[in-house]
């Protein structure tokens, strides 16, 4: 009995640490049903920023979402809420849903490491991957082609040598949203063993444009 009240206490205490810290954990997790995301659409889509914002946060609260959820969504500024969450060590996967963003809505972030939100889509970056011959070449010929970092999706996780993760994303490259992908490559994010941000690095490129560019 007395263990059983020394786990239950020492798991109470544990929890109230990470959530000082800021840690995101499975209660983030809005688990909305079809009927529920119903509802706020009919509440909310046709608001502008920033009242979508406020309106998705009211309109969570009043449908009993749990604190962490809510806590979430308001680290992201009423922009999205976590739809699913993965641990990976100290550095969890987190799938964010953007329900007021015009193409995608859908994103991926990097939580509870330092820094404790790393989002993989951000264009500064993925900016010095222009830099690589390949892209360079692809963006002579197609000056209006991007990284669309948005849409990817569960990224490969591997353990690196000497501790910590390493995510692997794999992104297109094209001329617009719904354009074919000229290219596409994978973008890899380091942790240490301490979740420590270590970078991202260009780990691949792929696809036909990038092929063709590599020839002599």
């Amino acid at each position: 009995m007395n263990s059983m009240i020394l786990t239950i206490v020492s798991l109470f205490f544990a929890s109230a640490f990470a959530a000082s810290l800021g840690m995101v954990g499975p209660d983030a997790v809005w688990p909305a049903t079809k009927t529920t995301l119903d509802k706020f659409d009919a509440q909310c889509r046709r608001m502008s920023v920033p009242d979508t914002g406020h309106c998705l946060l009211d309109f969570m609260a009043g449908a009993g979402t749990k604190p962490a959820a809510l806590a979430f969504t308001r680290r992201l500024e009423g922009d999205g809420y976590l739809r699913a969450l993965e641990r990976h060590g100290r550095v969890a996967v987190a799938y964010v849903t953007y329900p007021f963003r015009a193409n995608s809505n859908e994103g991926v972030l990097l939580v509870n490491g330092r820094p404790p939100l790393v989002d993989v889509s951000a264009p500064e970056r993925l900016k010095d991957f222009w830099q690589d011959s390949r892209l360079k070449t692809i963006r002579v010929k197609n000056p209006e082609a991007e990284i669309w970092a948005s849409d990817t999706g569960r990224p490969e996780v591997a353990k690196r040598r000497g501790g910590g993760r390493r995510f692997v994303f794999e992104f297109p490259v094209r001329t617009c949203h719904a354009c074919a992908d000229l290219a596409r490559l994978n973008a890899a994010f380091d942790f240490d063993a301490r979740g420590w941000f270590l970078g991202v690095f260009l780990a691949e490129v792929s696809g036909a444009a990038a092929t063709s560019s590599a020839k002599p």
